[in-house]
């Protein structure tokens, strides 16, 4: 009964807001076509980008120490741990599928190859423009996806219970590496991470 309860309270304070969120965005851009009558898939795929941005908002709000969260819920650390797992399950499983959309997006839509999409010779040069800022930009998405993915595989409850240290080190380094170059990738992001970092 005291862990269901966890799970609902979990649930009703991070994960149904960052869902609702989403739903919205998706349903606003479902009913908005292209000239030619089909999806905005970058829209649709920025919503995924949108929803992990959202769960990082509450990613740090239950782990920080004087969070007014916790005073005002009078949560204990079972509580705490819990809604952080949540908010970063949500953050990397959002922030990976925004990545694996946008890949589908390029190689099935568009017919991208490795040089449309990454940053070549020319964009470390004096000639950097628009399409060499795009192009860094996906470049830190695919190291963020990366870090994602390493951060949520050493977060795994085995990895904790048995090689607690990885886990621990892994988790501060990417941590702060992420943050980063999620406001490297997506220069609002600040905004999105910021209530987590102050409170």
């Amino acid at each position: 009964n005291h862990q269901n309860n966890l799970y609902i309270l979990s649930t009703a304070i991070i994960l149904l807001p960052c869902i609702i969120f989403y739903i919205r965005r998706v349903v606003r851009h479902l009913s908005k076509l292209t000239d030619d009558g089909h999806y905005n898939h970058d829209e649709l795929a920025n919503d995924f980008g949108k929803l992990s941005a959202a769960s990082l908002s509450f990613l740090l709000l239950p782990v920080s120490k004087h969070s007014a969260l916790l005073s005002s819920l009078n949560l204990g650390e079972i509580h705490v741990v819990r809604m952080h797992i949540y908010a970063g399950t949500c953050a990397i499983i959002a922030g990976v599928a925004h990545g694996l959309y946008y890949t589908w997006i390029w190689i099935v839509m568009d017919g991208y190859t490795y040089r449309d999409i990454f940053p070549g010779a020319e964009c470390f040069q004096k000639r950097y423009d628009k399409h060499c800022h795009t192009k860094f930009v996906n470049l830190l998405g695919i190291i963020n996806g990366v870090g994602f993915v390493i951060l949520g595989c050493t977060a795994l409850w085995w990895v904790r219970r048995h090689y607690f240290n990885i886990f621990y080190y892994v988790h501060i380094v990417l941590a702060i590496a992420l943050l980063f170059g999620l406001v490297m990738h997506y220069n609002k992001m600040i905004w999105f991470i910021a209530p987590s970092l102050l409170s």
